[in-house]
């Protein structure tokens, strides 16, 4: 799935000093303390926002994806199949097509108040 050139720059880069420190700090705090009510913000959200995920990612399921889909007024969302968590890494030509996209209408369409 993710070429092994990929992965081989990753390993590379945990070989740095305080890579392994850095790396393990942001996976702490990837999920705030205060996650219930972080999530219950996200109606209040009126940006537009494109959610990618895959059917077949099997590190954060679909139904989160679903959920904050569904918690997102202003949100798209693109599931992709064949692809794992790393699209962007994995079959990056699939994935720019709808980024493009996306970019192009809020680009034409800008949110109010926003330059």
């Amino acid at each position: 799935m993710i070429p092994q050139s990929a992965i081989d720059h990753y390993v590379d880069n945990l070989g740095k000093p305080n890579a392994k420190y850095a790396t393990l700090t942001t996976a702490k705090q990837m999920l705030p303390a205060d996650l219930q009510q972080f999530s219950e913000n996200y109606a209040n959200l009126t940006i537009p926002a494109l959610i990618i995920w895959s059917s077949d990612d099997e590190i954060v399921p679909l139904a989160i994806g679903e959920r904050l889909h569904e918690n997102l007024p202003n949100s798209e969302m693109v599931v992709f199949k064949d692809v794992g968590h790393a699209i962007q890494e994995e079959k990056p030509s699939l994935l720019l097509p709808y980024l493009q996209q996306f970019l192009d209408t809020e680009t034409r369409h800008p949110v109010r108040g926003s330059k």
